[in-house]
C-alpha cells in the first residue's frame, strides 16, 4: 500500500488543452491524489478535461504511510507539548488535531516543493475532490479572467470556504476587483456589519474585517512567493487556517509606503478568482456547513474529503435522487450513493456532454444559452463596496440536510480540506 506508485498517464497530445494549461504548462496542473484510492484521480480528471484541464497527478502524503518525524517537520501533533514549545512560537494554533490534517499540510508543502523545481513561473495545485463550476463554460471564461491578473499578483486562489455562522452578526462579502463575465476576480473577502435586510452594508465601513477563508482546495501560485510559503512550515494548525493566519493575514509593510504603513500581505499579493453563484451551485457538495467560493468547489457526493480515515464519512451517504446526505450505519463505500447513478451524473439537470446548463444556473429568466452569458439573478444580489461591487454569500444554514435523522456535525468536525 505505501509503495503506490502513479499510474503511467503520457500526455494526451491530441487532447484540447485549454486556458488554465496555457498558464501553467502542460505538466502544470498538480492534483495531489491518494494512490491507494485510484478512483479519486480517474474521477476528477473526467470532470477536469471536461473543462479543458489535463491533470497531472501528484503523489499525496498518506497518513497511513507517514513517519511521526516526517509529520512532526509539517505539524507538530496537538498534545505533544515539548514539540510545539519547540515549533509553535509565535505562530498560530497548538498543533494539528490528527495524523491526516498533517499528512493534508505535507501534501502541500511537496507540492510546492515541486512546483518551485518547475521552467514554468506559475503552477496550479489541486486537491483531488474538486470539481469546476459549470465545466462546459469554464475554460472560457478563465481566459477572460486571467488576462484580467495585473502584474505583482504571486497566488489566486481557484477555491476557498467560509463559515458564516461563526461570525453572528456580519455578513460575508467580497470585493470586486474585475468583473470578466462569467468569472470575478476579488482584492479582498471577509466580513461586514449586517444590515436589518440581511445585507453587508454598502459604504465598507472601517471595521470591517479581512478575512481569506478556508480551505485548500485549489490555488495558482508563482514560484517567486513558493519560498516564503514554505517558510510558514512547520505550521501549527491545519494548513488553511495557518495560511489565513500566518500568511494572508499577516499585516507587512507596503512597499513605497509611508514608514510604517502595513497591510494584510494576502491584500497585497493574492487574487480570489470566483464563478458567479459559485456558493449557490455548491450548497450541497458536502455535508457539512462550509460555503464554497471560487471557480472549483470540493464536491464530496462521489468523492469523499480525505478525512475518511477519521471514518466521518462512513457516517454519512449522499442520495442524489432526493439531493440529500443520510445518516450511513452500514457505512461508506467509495462511488455515488446510490448505485445505480454513474460517476459524473448526479444531478439530474446537468449532462456530462458540456451541453447541459445547471439547475441553480438555469433559475434567472435572462440566463442565456452562449457560453457568454451569467445568470443575472446572483449578480444582482452584489452591493456596491469600496472597489465596486460586493457579493453577499450569507444564506440562512439552520438546515442542513432533509431528512429527519441527519444533523449538523459543525462542531463535531474540523475544517475540510
Amino acid at each position: 500500500m505505501c509503495d503506490a506508485a502513479p499510474l503511467a498517464r503520457p500526455i494526451d497530445e491530441n487532447f484540447q488543452f485549454g486556458s488554465l494549461n496555457d498558464v501553467v504548462g502542460r505538466d502544470g496542473v498538480l492534483v495531489i491524489s491518494l494512490l491507494r484510492v485510484p478512483f479519486r484521480f480517474e474521477h476528477s480528471s473526467v470532470l477536469l478535461k471536461q473543462a479543458g484541464i489535463w491533470p497531472t497527478e501528484f503523489p499525496a502524503a498518506d497518513s497511513l504511510c507517514l513517519e511521526k518525524a516526517e509529520m512532526d517537520e509539517t505539524c507538530p501533533l496537538h498534545g505533544d507539548w515539548k514539540r510545539i514549545s519547540q515549533s509553535c512560537n509565535g505562530k498560530s494554533g497548538m498543533g494539528c488535531k490528527h495524523d491526516v490534517e498533517r499528512a493534508i499540510a505535507e501534501s502541500h508543502r511537496r507540492a510546492l516543493v515541486a512546483a518551485q523545481e518547475r521552467d514554468s513561473d506559475w503552477t496550479a495545485i489541486l486537491e483531488e475532490d474538486v470539481v469546476p463550476v459549470r465545466p462546459e463554460r469554464w475554460n472560457e471564461a478563465f481566459k477572460n479572467a486571467w488576462a484580467n491578473v495585473p502584474k505583482g499578483i504571486k497566488m489566486v486562489r481557484l477555491s476557498w470556504c467560509t463559515f458564516p455562522g461563526d461570525h453572528p452578526g456580519q455578513v460575508m462579502g467580497s470585493d470586486v476587483f474585475m468583473d470578466s463575465g462569467e468569472f470575478f476576480l476579488s482584492n479582498w473577502t471577509g466580513y461586514s456589519p449586517e444590515e436589518p435586510d440581511g445585507n453587508p452594508r454598502s459604504d465598507a465601513p472601517p471595521d470591517r474585517e479581512y478575512n481569506s477563508g478556508g480551505c485548500t482546495g485549489g490555488y495558482i501560485v508563482h514560484r517567486s512567493i513558493i519560498p516564503e510559503l514554505l517558510n510558514l512550515f512547520p505550521c501549527c494548525c491545519a494548513l488553511d487556517c495557518c495560511l489565513q493566519y500566518d500568511f494572508f493575514g499577516k499585516p507587512v509593510p507596503i512597499p513605497g509606503g509611508e514608514d510604517g504603513e502595513e497591510l494584510e500581505l494576502g491584500l497585497q499579493v493574492m487574487l480570489s478568482m470566483d464563478a458567479w453563484g459559485s456558493t449557490e451551485y455548491a450548497m450541497n457538495f458536502t455535508y457539512w456547513g462550509l460555503f464554497q467560493s471560487g471557480v472549483m468547489v470540493q464536491d464530496s457526493r462521489e468523492n469523499p474529503s480525505t478525512r475518511e480515515e477519521l471514518g466521518l464519512e462512513k457516517m454519512f451517504t449522499y442520495s442524489p435522487s432526493e439531493d440529500a446526505w443520510h445518516l450511513s450505519p452500514e457505512g461508506f463505500t467509495w462511488g455515488p450513493g446510490d448505485k445505480d447513478v454513474p460517476p459524473g451524473e448526479l444531478n439530474d439537470e446537468t449532462a456530462n456532454d458540456g451541453t447541459a446548463k445547471d439547475k441553480e444556473f438555469k433559475a434567472g429568466d435572462t440566463t442565456k444559452d452562449d457560453d457568454t452569458a451569467k445568470d443575472q439573478e446572483f449578480k444582482d444580489q452584489g452591493v456596491d463596496g469600496k472597489a465596486g461591487k460586493a457579493r453577499n454569500l450569507d444564506r440562512d444554514i439552520d438546515f442542513m440536510y432533509k431528512d429527519d435523522d441527519a444533523r449538523s456535525l459543525d462542531d463535531a468536525i474540523m475544517t475540510p480540506h
